[in-house]
């Protein structure tokens, strides 16, 4: 009789893999078997430690002890050691300005002193990335709902004025920093009757000048001057009206600076310049850049006849020139404008201020410049070419100085 192909197969499939216990009683023998080799291993591999005295000696070693030591050696093994997670020691991680605010907020340890250098942060963190949150809206909702003590603070501290007044700009809330303005202007939220904290009182005052100043700062950085000086006029003639002996030296000082660096092409119309100058402030007031200066680069009709008699006299020359070496961007703003001086006299042929505007130059300057001989300025004070050539001569030694060729004057 043949044999299938199939149960030629299945003949050979039980030999390979032989099938499972048919009945109970063999499956139950098969897994003791199984359970016996497996213990027996363990014990081989893991026998049991010696007993301590000789009284335990005939207490059998029981199979169950090997077993949950390998077990316990299983689960102490490096690759499945677990690591229990650490509460943070400093609370939540703040990445980002915004966070830094509202966890102050929340916990109301936010100061004058914190919102200082969490603008700074914001300001940096939106240069590199625009933040999606913005934390303007959230400085002015705080700012609005605080004490006045608060807000006194807030208005009087220059250095976070300096950061905050950016930000409000850089989150579209320019409309908000005039709205400031004006309440600092009013102070409605100072008691009534008080007055230690009076609007006119000169930390006020002050704080008045160093917010027009910042403003002034936006609009120099987006390259309108103009809107610059028309915001310094109008701050002046309130100023002269409410409080004529405490001028705007910071407000002032950031026009003449920006006119200083942009020089010819300030862009500041005729009228708006006039009146800036109407509201120069004088060297004896305070140390700053006189008006006979601002005249050089009047839009229509520029002078430099006020410069020459102003430097001319002794009294204010001395203190002037010790004013300025102190100051090295000015220093050398100044040296610009000299020339500059030198320049606009000899094209109204004015031979003799410009010799004197070129002497001045190699004299206070000597650090740029050096110094003629005595000869050449004695002889050819009123030669053409001997001045142009002076002045050529000047303006190339001028510009040899790196740290002149483009003076970091204009407010950033």
């Amino acid at each position: 009789m043949r044999v299938s192909a199939v149960l030629l197969l299945k003949n050979l499939l039980t030999r390979l893999h032989p099938p499972a216990p048919a009945t109970e009683r063999e499956s139950a023998r098969l897994l003791a078997v199984l359970d016996h080799a497996f213990r027996k291993q363990l014990d081989a591999a893991h026998p049991p430690p010696p007993p301590e005295d000789q009284q335990q000696s005939h207490v059998p070693t029981q199979p169950s002890r090997a077993v949950n030591r390998h077990l316990e050696s299983l689960l102490l093994h490096p690759l499945l050691e677990t690591k229990p997670s650490r509460p943070a020691a400093h609370g939540p991680t703040l990445r980002t300005a915004v966070d830094q605010f509202d966890h102050a907020l929340r916990t109301r340890t936010l100061t004058v002193t914190k919102l200082k250098s969490i603008s700074r942060q914001y300001l940096v963190q939106t240069k590199s990335k625009p933040s999606a949150e913005k934390l303007g809206p959230r400085l002015a909702a705080w700012l609005e709902a605080e004490n006045a003590q608060t807000k006194s603070t807030f208005f009087q501290s220059a250095d976070v004025i300096h950061d905050v007044v950016p930000l409000m700009y850089a989150d579209g809330l320019e409309s908000t920093v005039w709205a400031w303005l004006r309440s600092l202007y009013q102070c409605e939220w100072l008691r009534v009757g008080d007055t230690a904290s009076s609007a006119q009182t000169p930390a006020f005052l002050h704080a008045q000048d160093i917010l027009v100043s910042e403003m002034m700062r936006m609009a120099i950085r987006r390259g309108s001057i103009q809107d610059a000086a028309a915001q310094y006029v109008a701050a002046a003639v309130y100023r002269a009206q409410s409080a004529p002996t405490e001028p705007l030296t910071s407000s002032y000082k950031r026009i003449t600076t920006a006119i200083l660096h942009k020089r010819h092409r300030h862009g500041i119309d005729t009228s708006t310049f006039e009146q800036v100058l109407d509201h120069a402030i004088s060297f004896s007031r305070d140390r700053v850049v006189t008006r006979s200066f601002l005249q050089l680069y009047h839009p229509t009709s520029p002078t430099a006849e006020t410069l020459f008699h102003e430097l001319s006299n002794d009294s204010f020359a001395g203190p002037w020139h010790s004013w300025h070496r102190k100051h090295k961007l000015l220093h050398a703003a100044l040296l610009n404008s000299v020339l500059d001086a030198a320049q606009l006299s000899l094209e109204q042929s004015k031979f003799k201020h410009a010799s004197f505007f070129l002497d001045l130059a190699e004299t206070q300057w000597p650090d740029y410049l050096g110094a003629s001989s005595s000869c050449a300025k004695s002889t050819t004070a009123n030669h053409t070419s001997i001045i142009t050539s002076r002045l050529h001569r000047a303006r190339q030694l001028l510009a040899s100085h790196a740290s002149i060729v483009r003076p970091q004057l204009a407010p950033t």
